[in-house]
């Protein structure tokens, strides 16, 4: 199955993306089928170049594009939202505040004294029980 997908390009601390069909499985950085375009995020404005007919010729012989070309495309080429319909929104994990944090880290630390805990009384209440069938051994004799 082929993917028109982003291929990160350029220097270490200033990339840019190519706009490549290749087989979905493939990483697209040497043998691609062909290159349509590319984006430019560090130019003011912003630059996004895509050759509409060959991405057109691509899609219609069952090339699918992935969601973050999608994105580009109707932010850039159609300037509208139609776009939102067919890509899911990005979902990003909120990051739990500091406290929540400290809280789950004492209930872990009392569960663990917590157990602690029984292991002595276990231990504690073992030779009790000992002594006392002893002594009731002696008695009998």
């Amino acid at each position: 199955m082929l993917r028109i997908k982003l291929v990160k390009t350029g220097k270490k601390n200033a990339p840019t993306w190519r706009v490549v069909v290749v087989e979905k499985t493939k990483t697209g950085k040497g043998d691609v089928s062909d290159y349509i375009g590319n984006y430019n995020p560090h130019t003011k404005p912003k630059q996004f170049k895509l050759d509409l007919e060959k991405y057109e010729k691509w899609v219609k012989s069952g090339a699918q594009p992935t969601d973050s070309v999608k994105r580009l495309k109707g932010n850039f080429i159609d300037k509208n939202k139609e776009y939102q319909k067919e890509v899911m929104a990005k979902v990003y994990k909120k990051k739990k505040p500091e406290e929540t944090k400290k809280q789950e880290n004492n209930k872990a630390i009392k569960q663990e004294e917590g157990a602690g805990e029984i292991v002595e009384e276990v231990k504690a209440e073992a030779p009790t029980e000992e002594v006392v069938e002893e002594k009731a051994e002696e008695k009998n004799e």
